[in-house]
């Protein structure tokens, strides 16, 4: 009844096993990061792009030509508006 069951020992993995499962979740996190870094890239030029697809046509510049015709009769006074 005092006995104490003994207690199972966790099993290590071999430290060749475990490095390379050390070295392949390097690799998956530095793919990750590659990756998020790049998305963030693109959607920064799409931004671009459309800020400067809308913003493209404030730099045109546009003429009106137009026939002014003024009669060479002076106003009359009767009809000048005083301030």
């Amino acid at each position: 009844m005092t006995e104490v069951a003994p207690q199972a020992r966790p099993r290590r993995m071999p430290a060749k096993d475990r490095l390379a499962k050390r070295y392949r979740a390097e690799k998956r996190f530095r793919l990750l990061g590659l990756s998020s870094v790049l998305l963030a890239a693109m959607i920064l030029l799409l931004l671009l792009a459309t800020i400067i697809s809308n913003g493209i046509g404030a730099f045109r510049q546009h003429y009106v030509a137009i026939d002014v015709y003024f009669d060479a009769v002076r106003p009359d006074e009767s009809t000048s508006v005083e301030v």
